[in-house]
């Protein structure tokens, strides 16, 4: 219903996130206070895409979301802190936007998205942008062999790490149904590499 609300009530949306984010921003400004300056990095995101493209539009993303990343993120620079954003899905098309608004960090590269390839889009924006989170947590963490994980693992070191703005991780939260072996050969191939 709310996805359907930026089109159909766009003064409602307006109204909803300014009191979401003026609480939220609030919120951040009293923890950061509380900090006093040991906090490195601010993380927040939402889930913007599906497996195949955006939930909205850019232009909708633009009108709607986009002022309040950019608030956030000079407000994490301003206290030295560098501006972290979770998002799920395909969203690549808003990589140069994300780096415009001051984002430093994205996560995750999900492999299982065609768009959202590491090999693709690291080599692009790996200098304006770092991406955490690139290895597969729908097919290769649970259904691989220990063998197939060590080796995506070792080449996506060896192919995206001189890059820079690499850090190997799961492509989301390890879940219950991957053997642990495979995540064991996630970590000893790492270690292997270094």
């Amino acid at each position: 219903k709310v996805l359907m609300d930026f089109a159909l009530n766009p003064e409602l949306i307006e109204a909803l996130l300014e009191k979401v984010f003026n609480i939220e921003f609030e919120y951040t400004k009293r923890v950061f206070n509380a900090a006093k300056g040991k906090i490195n990095f601010l993380i927040g995101g939402d889930d913007l895409g599906t497996m195949t493209s955006l939930m909205m539009s850019p232009d909708t993303w633009r009108r709607f979301l986009k002022p309040y990343l950019r608030k956030m993120y000079d407000f994490a620079h301003q206290n030295n802190a560098y501006a972290m954003m979770h998002c799920d899905g395909a969203v690549s098309c808003l990589f140069p936007e994300f780096i415009e608004c001051g984002l430093d960090f994205f996560d995750p590269l999900m492999p299982a998205i065609p768009e959202m390839n590491p090999y693709e889009i690291i080599p692009k924006y790996s200098k304006q942008l770092a991406f955490h989170g690139t290895i597969d947590v729908q097919n290769l963490l649970p259904m691989g062999s220990p063998e197939q994980v060590k080796a995506e693992v070792k080449r996506q070191i060896e192919t995206l790490f001189p890059y820079g703005g690499f850090f190997l991780s799961s492509s989301h939260c390890i879940q219950p149904d991957t053997p642990v072996e495979n995540i064991i050969a996630m970590y000893d191939a790492a270690k292997e590499c270094f």
